[in-house]
């Protein structure tokens, strides 16, 4: 499925196809499914992620797994239309207004889960933008992969060029944000009918 949703964005097949191959060894796997979760520091900042865990960087030494990326595709299935994904900026060092053991905890965790941003001022939060999804439990595919990020990023074509819009917007269309209204709603209206 991510294939499909990834050649969708403008990914050429052959390099798609490339990675799944490379990817059946564990050296050459640039891509998790982690578990979404808030952010309980609140001050990492809205649309970026943090993914906590060690890895090697190039001289074989011990690296945060956050420093070591800029960005990373995000989604979550099912995928069903192309503002499901997302790219986001990945945070690889302490954020301003973090304390220092705050931001020690944070890095003491082990790898396996994806650490959303906090939103402000009526912000939608990052996972609800990434396939309706939310943080009591969702997996989320997160890929690093540089040749399909590069691609994503960088495509001078008409399809990639439309794929960076989607895949970069932080808000909700408007339809699904008047559900997310009317949802909520529904929910305080509930909530207050037992009340009296």
């Amino acid at each position: 499925m991510y294939g499909r949703i990834l050649t969708g964005y403008g990914v050429p097949m052959r390099c798609f196809e490339d990675y799944a191959r490379n990817s059946q060894h564990a050296c050459s796997l640039k891509h998790a499914t982690l578990v979404g979760v808030a952010d309980p520091t609140g001050k990492i900042p809205y649309g970026t992620v943090f993914i906590p865990g060690y890895t090697k960087n190039a001289e074989g030494s011990r690296e945060l797994f956050s420093r070591s990326l800029n960005e990373v595709f995000v989604s979550r299935s099912p995928c069903l239309t192309p503002d499901d994904a997302k790219l986001l900026s990945v945070v690889g060092s302490q954020p301003d207004g973090m304390r220092k053991d705050h931001w020690d905890m944070l890095c003491s965790y082990r790898f396996g889960t994806i650490i959303f941003g906090t939103p402000e001022n009526n912000q939608t939060p990052m996972p609800n933008l990434i396939a309706d999804g939310d943080l009591d439990g969702d997996l989320y595919f997160v890929l690093w992969e540089p040749t399909i990020l590069d691609h994503l990023q960088d495509s001078k074509t008409l399809v990639g060029i439309k794929s960076r819009k989607i895949l970069r917007k932080l808000t909700l269309p408007k339809q699904q944000k008047k559900s997310l209204v009317n949802k909520s709603n529904d929910v305080s209206k509930a909530g207050g009918a037992g009340t009296g």
